[in-house]
């Protein structure tokens, strides 16, 4: 029996489609990096998905130049603390102090046992001084399968001092 080419076309897209439909279905958690963000002095919590920690140097020609860390800038979803952080602002808080916590798990190889990494940054006396709203076209799938797009805020911290310890 002599197959069609059309019949062959329609049978590989069919094998085609079930083994990526397969591969979609099953889930794999990747290994990665959580982050907690927290102060006290008023009460604050945020669970990160990002943040960024600027060094810099004030005369970068000279030895003399001093060298200066910050500001703290954390990108969390979208949720009511967008309104607690903008009151913060607007009354201009100071937080006694803030830590950011980052936990990075490696995985094993043949060679090397899985591990975990942990740092933390504890900010001294910090407070907030911007805070935005993120539009962004990226999009996560809600509870009903469907993409819905991913609100994001972004706040920056400024501070007196930091310590940073790593484990």
């Amino acid at each position: 029996m002599k197959l069609r080419p059309i019949r062959c076309a329609v049978v590989l897209a069919v094998a085609l489609f079930a083994s990526v439909r397969s591969e979609a279905i099953v889930y794999t958690p990747l290994t990665g990096t959580t982050y907690a963000f927290s102060c006290s002095g008023p009460t604050l919590a945020i669970t990160p998905v990002a943040f960024s920690l600027a060094a810099g140097t004030s005369n970068p020609a000279s030895a003399n130049g001093n060298v200066t860390l910050g500001p703290l800038t954390i990108l969390f979803l979208a949720n009511q603390t967008y309104n607690t952080l903008f009151q913060d602002l607007v009354k201009k808080d100071t937080f006694t102090s803030c830590i950011l916590t980052e936990t990075a798990y490696i995985p094993a190889t043949s060679s090397v046992p899985a591990s975990t990494h942990v740092t933390t940054w504890t900010l001294e006396l910090a407070a907030v001084t911007g805070v935005t709203a993120l539009g962004n076209d990226a999009s996560t799938p809600n509870y009903l399968g469907s993409s819905v797009p991913t609100a994001l805020v972004q706040a920056t911290f400024a501070f007196s001092n930091i310590k940073i310890q790593a484990t």
